[in-house]
């Protein structure tokens, strides 16, 4: 497992929200892989998935394995137009399809990316609100992923 592998599982999941599979926007039309958002100039609406720089952590925690337990942290962002005059929906409409496609656990155990990893845990939300005068607004998934890194082919 690398995390590129994670990477593309998680651009899978997220180019399903499409209206015409249920979700409340057709931001998975457009999903993006480590670019800087441009309000200005990028179109709407669109997923960016990032990972902060030096983020992959070594847990040392299980001395049986020969794979090298890691911790890394993947940032989803959903940017669409928005309501100027009531946001709020609009981005909670949007925080949902981003929670709904990209995070799937089931009761009482952590959700795998389809056994891809460890575990995936969310690890927070937030909305980013337009600037006055501004319709474009951003709803941020951070999810925390447990995998054991495999290196070479």
């Amino acid at each position: 497992m690398k995390d590129k592998d994670i990477l593309e599982a998680l651009r899978v999941r997220a180019a399903q929200i499409l209206i015409a599979n249920g979700y409340h926007t057709d931001a998975g039309a457009r999903v993006l892989q480590g670019k800087v958002f441009d309000t200005q100039t990028d179109t709407l609406p669109a997923i960016v998935i990032t990972q902060p720089e030096d983020d992959a952590d070594y847990v040392d925690d299980d001395e049986t394995s020969t794979e090298p337990q890691m911790v890394s942290t993947f940032v989803l962002e959903g940017w669409r137009e928005v309501d100027q005059a009531n946001p709020l929906p609009d981005l909670m409409d949007l925080r949902e399809d981003l929670l709904r496609a990209c995070y799937r656990p089931t009761p009482d155990l952590p959700d795998t990316l389809g056994g891809t990893v460890s575990a995936m845990r969310l690890d927070s939300t937030t909305k980013l609100m337009p600037a006055p005068g501004a319709s474009i607004g951003m709803a941020q998934v951070v999810l925390r992923v447990e995998y054991h890194e495999t290196f070479g082919d």
